[in-house]
């Protein structure tokens, strides 16, 4: 209204208004407005505040890091500066700097909750579970005042973090805490999910993400964990809609990838799969994800290669994966397959391993048979 009342008003409130429009979800020709009053007022942190927070709604993360970065030049004591630059660098897959830039924030106020959060979503992205787990806790114990509801966002954040550490049932206790009042939100819905799959209820898991799934505008990241959950079911056919839908709207979704290249590899269509998992190396370049999503593909690669016969390809892919964080305990006995014609006694140790992480696995029978 005051803009509306004066001939010429402040740089401050023109960005100010800016921003409001961008968090009212408005996108047409926010961008552009918020480039010319920067030009306009160069150098302004209010400003520059308004362009970075305008170009991370249009996914122009490398426009808003640059702007951010002249921004803390001229406000380096300004936290929120420093909070956006964070989320910039992390929408630009940069986790180390946009670690350091929620750090910052920190430092410079303590009671500033929102950068909190990022940092624990940016710890639960780049897999380290424990450091997430100590930093949601807290949040969750929260009285809920006005405004974002911060104890949930605790609660859920330090469950995925449970989860990152294989504390199920611990994380089962946490999702019990909810209220009953908040069950039936989508987030809660997510996370529901992903605690139904760790648990070996994939039923439930599809159950808990049908609805939220299956709506008009679904969100790509829960039609993926639909897709993983009836996947998991075997619903091998209504999975790979899921999957493929996911990546109409985003071809470069790491998981859904992933997810895709898994059916494909089920239905012995290894050269497809192996062009699908292609992509999938190219996107964990752009994205930060766990160290466990690259130990998956590289498992996958090796699963794709041997069913294709070339073993060499798929001895490496296997060695490699089972060199890393979070790898598929199933990577072993794929592994044993792909040494028993060359190297017998490697091959054993590959089964043992994956006998000694499941035992009563699906594969247990074939690694038994295999080693005696």
């Amino acid at each position: 209204a005051h803009l509306e009342a004066v001939e010429e008003a402040s740089a401050e409130l023109q960005a100010l208004r800016l921003r409001i429009r961008v968090e009212a979800g408005e996108r047409r020709g926010v961008l552009r407005s918020a480039r010319r009053l920067a030009r306009d007022n160069p150098g302004d942190p209010a400003v520059g505040l308004a362009l970075a927070q305008a170009a991370l709604a249009a996914r122009e993360s490398r426009l808003a890091v640059d702007t951010l970065e002249r921004t803390v030049a001229a406000a380096p004591t300004d936290p929120e500066v420093h909070y956006m630059l964070g989320r910039a660098q992390r929408a630009l897959a940069d986790a180390d700097a946009a670690e350091a830039a929620f750090a910052r924030t920190l430092e410079l106020n303590p009671s500033f909750t929102d950068a909190s959060v990022e940092l624990g979503y940016l710890l639960l992205d780049t897999g380290q579970w424990e450091r997430a787990e100590a930093l949601f806790a807290p949040l969750a114990r929260r009285r809920i005042l006005t405004g974002r509801d911060y104890a949930l966002i605790g609660r859920l954040g330090q469950v995925e973090a449970l989860l990152g550490l294989g504390a199920i049932d611990d994380a089962k206790v946490q999702l019990g805490r909810v209220r009953e009042g908040q069950r039936e939100l989508g987030s809660v819905k997510r996370i529901e999910a992903r605690v139904a799959l760790a648990d070996g209820r994939p039923g439930d898991a599809v159950r808990a993400v049908r609805a939220l799934a299956e709506a008009e505008g679904a969100p790509v990241d829960v039609r993926v964990l639909f897709g993983d959950a009836l996947y998991a079911a075997g619903e091998t056919l209504p999975a790979s809609a899921a999957y493929e839908g996911a990546l109409a709207d985003d071809p470069a979704h790491p998981e859904a990838l992933l997810g895709f290249a898994t059916v494909l590899i089920r239905g012995e269509k290894y050269d497809e799969a192996t062009g699908v998992l292609e992509r999938a190396a190219a996107a964990l370049t752009e994205r930060i994800r766990p160290p466990a999503l690259r130990a998956r593909l590289k498992y996958l690669e090796g699963r794709a290669a041997l069913g294709a016969e070339d073993l060499a390809t798929a001895r490496e892919s296997l060695e490699a994966a089972t060199a890393l964080t979070g790898v598929p305990p199933e990577a072993f006995f794929y592994l044993g397959e792909a040494l028993s014609e060359t190297n017998a006694r490697e091959a054993r140790a590959a089964y043992q391993q994956y006998l000694e992480r499941e035992q009563d696995g699906a594969l247990a029978n074939r690694a038994r048979r295999a080693i005696r």
